[in-house]
């Protein structure tokens, strides 16, 4: 139990450094009036820069060439297995299953509620499942706000069960929503923000304290809290000489 408690701690503390980027939503609106559709990547001054997969397997730590490659099967898992991974009831999981925007799934705050009940039983083990989940639902694939659809279960079970690498996914996740928001003029990017915001500040932003963490990387770079004017400003101003 105090080893899992200690996990606990350990993920809380890296996901929350996660979480933390995001109110830097300024950052990445600035950074989306540089996106060139035809070309797939960033047009600024004198450079052009493009998201790629050797970038994202550094940046969340997972090399392809240690863990296959996640692909999607083409269905999802049954609600058997949310009944089995939440412990709960036929019954129960009926009353708690949604649907929204025609994807099955299940509301944040249920699974929230799920997370203090497996706590306050001292279930560490289906805790951290439930807690993973959510992480996955809100941070890596954020389809609809507050909402985990079964497509994110699919994710998360591939990587628990089989140990498949969501590099990719991840990736074309963020192209496809830099394409629908340019097209649609949408603002808001569903998507892995966080790991987005961390692409373009390591090659803005030096940290002198180099660590094995390109997130604790970030941190040492003690980048300012700017405006969406002031990170234009910045953006406008980079020049390939001092990008990274």
């Amino acid at each position: 139990m105090a080893r899992c408690k200690a996990i606990y701690m350990y993920t809380s503390s890296k996901i929350l450094t996660w979480t933390i980027t995001l109110p830097l939503m300024a950052a990445l609106s600035a950074l989306t009036q540089y996106y060139d559709p035809p070309l797939k990547c960033f047009t600024f001054t004198d450079f052009q820069l493009a998201l790629t997969l050797e970038e994202y397997e550094r940046l969340l730590g997972l090399p392809l060439a240690k863990s296959p490659p996640y692909l999607y099967k083409g269905h999802h898992p049954s609600w058997a297995s949310m009944e089995k991974l939440l412990k709960m009831l036929e019954l129960e999981v009926l009353r708690r299953k949604k649907n929204k925007n025609s994807l099955e799934g299940i509301q944040k705050v249920s699974l929230e509620e799920k997370l203090h009940q497996f706590q306050k039983e001292g279930d560490w083990q289906t805790f951290m499942d439930v807690y993973k989940l959510l992480v996955y639902g809100i941070v890596l694939f954020p389809h609809v706000e507050d909402y985990i659809d079964l497509a994110v279960v699919d994710a998360f079970l591939t990587k628990r069960d089989k140990g498949e690498n969501h590099v990719i996914v991840v990736l074309a996740n963020t192209y496809y929503t830099l394409n629908y928001c340019y097209k649609k003029n949408e603002k808001a990017l569903q998507c892995c923000t966080p790991m987005l915001y961390l692409w373009m500040t390591t090659h803005l932003f030096h940290s002198k304290r180099r660590t094995a963490c390109t997130i604790e990387d970030h941190h040492w770079s003690w980048i300012k809290t700017m405006s969406r004017k002031e990170w234009t400003r910045c953006l406008d101003e980079a020049l390939e000489r001092t990008i990274h």
